[in-house]
């Protein structure tokens, strides 16, 4: 529904002030006990003062859900899911950092285009369309944000996205 609306150009963001910690306490809380039983351990490492950020509080939430949710699917084992805000300058950074099966570095200028997926990923999960990481994109750059990741250095991957700190 969301991929369809971008691509007829009516999706629409609608921004208003919200709590990036609160919104993200409420993914953690309904994925517990997916993470437990995938044998994955969340840490969330919260800003001491965390300021609310503009962007559109359902689609920013999907986002988090879809990053959280492929560090999950994709660690395997002793999984360690590292989630963290923090302010830089007049944006708030979220990052989830994952030990998972990472992305080969001939695919990182695919990572946010539709309907990629690693090859390792769809042994993993066959059942992916590959456009989580692009709709992510999308709606980051709509809010007025911006969206990176980097490679780990020993396994897996970090996703961050910037939303801009409500005045």
């Amino acid at each position: 529904l969301v991929t369809q609306k971008i691509e007829e150009g009516k999706f629409k963001i609608i921004s208003k002030p919200f709590s990036l910690e609160k919104i993200t306490s409420e993914v953690l809380a309904n994925f517990s006990l997916w993470a437990k039983a995938s044998n994955c351990q969340i840490i969330f490492k919260k800003p001491k003062i965390s300021p609310r950020v503009l962007g559109d509080p359902q689609a920013i939430r999907e986002v988090i859900e879809n990053l959280i949710s492929n560090a999950i699917k994709y660690t395997q084992k002793k999984g360690k899911i590292e989630i963290s805000i923090r302010k830089k300058d007049r944006m708030l950074v979220f990052s989830c950092k994952d030990n998972g099966i990472g992305i080969p570095k001939k695919d990182f200028q695919k990572i946010f285009t539709k309907f990629y997926r690693s090859e390792k990923a769809m042994e993993l999960d066959p059942s992916g369309a590959g456009l989580g990481l692009y709709l992510n994109k999308t709606i980051i750059i709509l809010s007025g944000g911006k969206i990176w990741f980097s490679k780990n250095k020993n396994s897996g991957m970090t996703f961050y996205f910037s939303l801009p700190i409500a005045k």
